[in-house]
């Protein structure tokens, strides 16, 4: 049942469920993928640092890495399944918002995980990787 008033619907739990494990299996992808990146790029700006360093240049200030490590919010996801593993309902009511992050997996955080993808590729393209 869908209101207009207060932005409710109901959902069957076991499709929840099934949507909220995809997502968080899409997450965690995501997130590895990301981890991958990060610590190539890291490890780009660590050496030239290094190499920086090593050729005899004096470091006058504090140096300032671009790269960005992800975020996971896997705990989030778990969060829910645990929930919805436990309770006795069939049908599950979710808020506008609720059914924005579990349904449509449009989270708040999900900007952070993009400026982490943003700011690793530009330090990889850089450094020519």
């Amino acid at each position: 049942m869908i209101t207009s008033n207060n932005r409710q619907v109901t959902v069957n739990k076991k499709e929840l469920l099934a949507t909220i494990i995809k997502n968080r299996e899409a997450h965690r992808k995501a997130f590895e993928e990301a981890l991958l990146s990060f610590n190539t790029a890291y490890k780009l700006e660590l050496e030239d640092v290094l190499t920086r360093i090593n050729n005899g240049e004096i470091l006058k200030e504090l140096v300032v890495f671009e790269s960005r490590q992800p975020y996971s919010a896997l705990s989030s996801y778990d969060e829910v399944i645990d929930m919805l593993n436990l309770s006795v309902e069939e049908n599950i009511v979710l808020d506008a918002q609720s059914f924005r992050e579990l349904v449509k997996d449009q989270w708040g955080w999900k900007s952070i995980m993009d400026t982490s993808i943003l700011s690793n590729s530009r330090v990889m393209v850089k450094y020519g990787h």
